[in-house]
Order: structure tokens, then C-alpha cells, then sequence
């Protein structure tokens, strides 16, 4: 069980004198004798990381520890590392307590983040780049067998080979040599969709000075939240749909549904926004006044780097209001074949893979997959929806494609079908309407047969619209 790691032993710790009070508070007690805090057994060690300092008994490798900064503590007979040293380091003598939250020798959590059901995810650093990730740690119950545990790791092996821009990449996976639990690692996202939708200013106001550290934008904090929020410039649907996060979304279930995946409960919580970015990808304007020359720097970053930005675009020609312009850079990166995109329309998906088997290989699959379900981003799990799960990451999309355009978010079936009917239909006309309609009909029967026929028939819808308004 997820809840059973805790300390079976007294696991010391190297508190500062300012930090006292909080340890105590976190249910440390004082050793008197040694003049050492201890979280006693019962307790969750990672609850007392930041004092994390002695390790296991280990005199063959005294001179090792020695060598590297370690220090003996006479009372208790142990050897600690200092403050000023990097207790990861150490890690080949942590104590056993400290091992629960080591895997495979590479990824150390640090905190936890979420928990309760069958899994609890982590913080956590890959110790040989210290790049952030995130673990998620799975309580398979009781009920495990052998043919079920065979299954779930023939299914993660899949998962490792999957390689797309839009899914999240799984680092590593495994199965704890001191808990028996399974486990996933993947790299850190520290927003979702839901973040996005629910409070995009925050998100944006969190990404500013990350973009600042990259690149030189020319607007304050402020202009730069008002410029994404108020940013309703061209087709909302097809720059949702063909590039932006729509299209994201859909690109990342393609290409695992021709791996034989299926995802089954899509949901913005399970879509992460990346916004890493890559200062590389800004052109080189220092200086530069002649307007053809700057849509050459402009071109050459896109070329290099795969594609440019709306804010690069609208500094290169002009908008800045440095030069009185008419003047059209985005016809001459079309017929480049140079993408144009937010900051934010990197989206990447991520499955709820693991221990629930929310996902399945098709034609492999286990009788408690089907139970979880979200509403409303799935069907319900009816006798008749057994036979149609193939059509149900297409129909997660189609809610995700209202709820994006109608800037609402639905909590039940007839929410989906008020904006349907209202807002969407009003907003992108019969053809897409009908379409989308189909993806969420309430009979399986009615939709496309899997996320590709709806990938398919949306290339075709979105052609005649780029045709009809001249896009």
C-alpha cells in the first residue's frame, strides 16, 4: 500500500536550529543524548527531506564517505553529511527508509504532490542531469496475479516506445526492490489544461519572467497577460484545430492509436502544457532596421528551429510601432513552410497510465480497465459502450473542442449538449457542427470508428473552411 511507507526505525536528521519548530510540527522528536531530531517509526520519511543527513551503517566504505565530506557523529555511532554537501550523493548508503523513495538508483522524489486511490505522484530530480520529473508511484492491491503483472509491464514496455511531440515521454519504469509497488517516471509539466482554463492569467503571469529569462520581449508583465487573454486574431478553429492545442491533442491520439494505444479517459488534467522554450528560436533584429532583413532573420530562426512565434513576427515587422509597416511577414513564412504559434500551443498529452488500466493495447485488455471513467470528458460505461471504446478518445476530443471554442468548461451531459447546440454551432458553422455532433453522440453507434476516421474527416472539414474564408 501507498500509505505504508514509513519509517520502521528511528531515522535521524540534521535540523538547523531555525528549522526546530517545523520539524516538531512534522512529528520529529528530540534525542536529548545525542542532541539529534529523529522522525520516529510510523511517520512518512519524505515528510522530513530537507534534513535528510545520516546514513546506513557502512565501515568497508568509511574512507569513501570520509573522502567525499562525510562526517562521523560520535553519538549515535553514524556517519552524516554535512548541509553544505549533496546528501543525493550518498545515496548508495541511505538508509532503508530513504531507499522507498529512490528508484532504480536514478530519480529521488522530493515531495508529494498528489495521493490517494491507487497512486500518489512525486517531485522528484533524475540524479545524473537534475533535470525535474515527476514520479508516480502505483498501489496494485491485494488482488494482483501473475497474469495481470505480466500484462501491465508488456503494456509499459509499449508505452516506452511510444516517441511523439504531443505524448509524454516515460523516462523509466519499474518495480521498487523495497516496496514491491510499480512505478513511472516521466519529466515534470507544471501546468495542465485545467490550469489554463480555469485561470489562465495566473499561468501567464507564472510564465512571464520564465519567457523574460530567454528572450527580450518588448512589453511589460501586464501587456504580455492582455496580449495572450485578448489575442482573437484569425480563425479561432482553425488555429485551435490545425496547430494550436486542439490539434496538439489530436496528433498525440493518432499517433498512439496506430501504435494499438487507446487512452479512454482524456481530460484537460491530463493534458499538460510544455512551455519550455527555446531561446534559440528568436531571431537576431538587435540593431536591425531594414524591414526585408528583418523578415530574413525571421525566416532563418524558423528555418533552424521548426517554427516561429506570433510575438516574433509581430516584433519583426513592425508592430512595435517602431516603423510605420504594412508590410506582410506571415504570406512569406507560409510559402516558406515556416509554422507560426503561440507561446502556449506546445501542448503534450499524457495518459493516466498505470496501475487503474484506464488505457489499454487493444485487444489486450483486463475487465477492470472499463470502470474508471470522467465526466464528462468520456461516455458512460454502458454494456453498449463496451463494444465502441475505440470511438472514445475521439469523443473526449469532440467535448474538448466545445469546451475550448465556448470558453466553458461542462460538468454533465446536458451542459455538452446546451453549448452544442448554442455557442459552438453558432461559432463554426453547420459542416463542423454536424461533424463534432457525431464525435459526441450520445449512440456509439453514430460516431467515427476510432480517433483517426475523426482526424481524417477533420482534415477534409478544415480544408473547405481555409478554402471558404480565403485562409
Amino acid at each position: 500500500m501507498i500509505g505504508s511507507i514509513v519509517t520502521l526505525e528511528n531515522l535521524y536528521l540534521n535540523v538547523p536550529f531555525e528549522a526546530k519548530d517545523a520539524a516538531k510540527d512534522a512529528g520529529a522528536k528530540w534525542d536529548a543524548a545525542s542532541k539529534l531530531w529523529y522522525a520516529p517509526p510510523g511517520l512518512d520519511p519524505l515528510g522530513f527531506r530537507n534534513w535528510w543527513s545520516f546514513l546506513r551503517p557502512a565501515f568497508a566504505d568509511k574512507d569513501r564517505i570520509k573522502a567525499m565530506g562525510g562526517k562521523f557523529h560520535p553519538g549515535i555511532k553514524a556517519w552524516y553529511v554535512p548541509a553544505k554537501f549533496d546528501y543525493d550523493e550518498f545515496r548508495e548508503w541511505w538508509p532503508k527508509d530513504c531507499l522507498k523513495y529512490l528508484f532504480n538508483d536514478r530519480f529521488a522524489a522530493y515531495s508529494r504532490m498528489t495521493g490517494g486511490g491507487q497512486s500518489s505522484v512525486f517531485f522528484g530530480y533524475d540524479l545524473t542531469n537534475n533535470a525535474e520529473c515527476a514520479i508516480k508511484l502505483y498501489d496494485q492491491g491485494d488482488e494482483e496475479d501473475g497474469e495481470t503483472t505480466v500484462a501491465f509491464e508488456r503494456e509499459l514496455d509499449a508505452l516506452l516506445q511510444l516517441d511523439h511531440p504531443n505524448i509524454l515521454p516515460i523516462l523509466d519504469w519499474g518495480r521498487h526492490d523495497h516496496t514491491g509497488q510499480y512505478f513511472i517516471v516521466s519529466p515534470w509539466m507544471r501546468w495542465t489544461l485545467d490550469d489554463l482554463w480555469n485561470d489562465p492569467e495566473s499561468l501567464y503571469r507564472s510564465l512571464y519572467p520564465m519567457i523574460c529569462e530567454n528572450y527580450e520581449l518588448e512589453m511589460s508583465e501586464d501587456e504580455f497577460v492582455s496580449f495572450l487573454i485578448d489575442d482573437d486574431s484569425g480563425d479561432e478553429w482553425l488555429e485551435a484545430s490545425d496547430e494550436g492545442i486542439l490539434g496538439d491533442v489530436l496528433k498525440g491520439l493518432v499517433y498512439a492509436a496506430d501504435s494499438s494505444i487507446i487512452h479512454r479517459d482524456i481530460k484537460p488534467a491530463n493534458i499538460f502544457i510544455d512551455v519550455s522554450y527555446n531561446a534559440d528560436v528568436a531571431p537576431d533584429l538587435d540593431g536591425e532596421t531594414d524591414l526585408e532583413k528583418r523578415l530574413e532573420a525571421l525566416i532563418k530562426a524558423g528555418k533552424e528551429n521548426g517554427y516561429v512565434t506570433f510575438e516574433d513576427v509581430a516584433y519583426a515587422q513592425g508592430e512595435d510601432e517602431e516603423f510605420d509597416t504594412a508590410l506582410d511577414f506571415y504570406s512569406d513564412l507560409i510559402m516558406q513552410n515556416i509554422e507560426v504559434r503561440e507561446f502556449l500551443t506546445d501542448t503534450t498529452l499524457v495518459a493516466d497510465f498505470g496501475a487503474s488500466k484506464n488505457w489499454s493495447l487493444e485487444g489486450k485488455k483486463h475487465a477492470t480497465m472499463v470502470h474508471l471513467r470522467t465526466e464528462p470528458w468520456t461516455p458512460p460505461r454502458t454494456d453498449a459502450e463496451l463494444f465502441f471504446e475505440r470511438t472514445w478518445d475521439g469523443y473526449a476530443w469532440g467535448v474538448l473542442a466545445i469546451a475550448y471554442l465556448c470558453e466553458e468548461m461542462p460538468d454533465t451531459r446536458e451542459d455538452i449538449d446546451r453549448l452544442l447546440d448554442g455557442r459552438f454551432k453558432e461559432m463554426v458553422g453547420e459542416n463542423l457542427w454536424e461533424f463534432v455532433s457525431r464525435i459526441v453522440h450520445v449512440d456509439p453507434d453514430r460516431r467515427p470508428a476510432d480517433i483517426k476516421a475523426v482526424a481524417d474527416e477533420l482534415a477534409k472539414l478544415n480544408d473547405i473552411r481555409r478554402e471558404a474564408i480565403g485562409a
